[in-house]
């Protein structure tokens, strides 16, 4: 999850231990960068990291987030962008029948409808399609580095808030 390569780059420059801030998937890169390197870190801020293992619908939301990497992989960006756009949004728990909703229109959100093939994109691609993220919450209780876990004012309710 990019620990190793933060690592690499903090060792290169030799100025750690280093503040750092991740948002999102940056945030869960973090926390898991805190508990294989601490020496790296003094402060670690990890904003709205989603860390959907932790939730309620945990186990829904990893199989909604692998539909998401599965209708990149078949349709292309667009019809997947849209799903993870709705999925975002999505306030509260996620109902059980939330795969069995029709898929939202690309086209509402401005997104092309049309597959042109590639399958570059670094979120649907690479990132999505990571294993789920449970953070060793024992190592970061025990560790000097200062955590702090940073929301939004708005979106309450959602994915990567609650």
């Amino acid at each position: 999850m990019h620990a190793e390569d933060y690592h690499r780059v903090v060792d290169a420059v030799g100025l750690g231990p280093v503040d750092a801030f991740g948002s999102s998937g940056g945030g869960m890169c973090g926390l898991h960068w805190v508990v294989a390197h601490p020496d790296d870190v003094r402060t670690f801020v990890a904003h709205e990291p989603p860390v959907i293992t932790l939730l309620e619908d945990g186990q829904l939301a990893i199989k909604v987030f692998a539909d998401i990497v599965d209708t990149y992989r078949r349709s292309g960006f667009g019809p997947a962008m849209a799903k993870f756009i709705a999925l975002v949004m999505h306030q509260g728990v996620l109902p059980d029948d939330y795969l069995n909703r029709p898929a939202p229109d690309p086209a509402q959100f401005g997104l092309p409808t049309e597959d042109d093939g590639s399958r570059d994109d670094l979120l649907l691609s690479g990132n999505l399609a990571m294993p789920p993220f449970e953070p060793d919450a024992a190592a970061l209780r025990s560790s000097a580095v200062r955590v702090v876990v940073a929301i939004g004012a708005m979106g309450e309710g959602g994915l990567a808030r609650r």
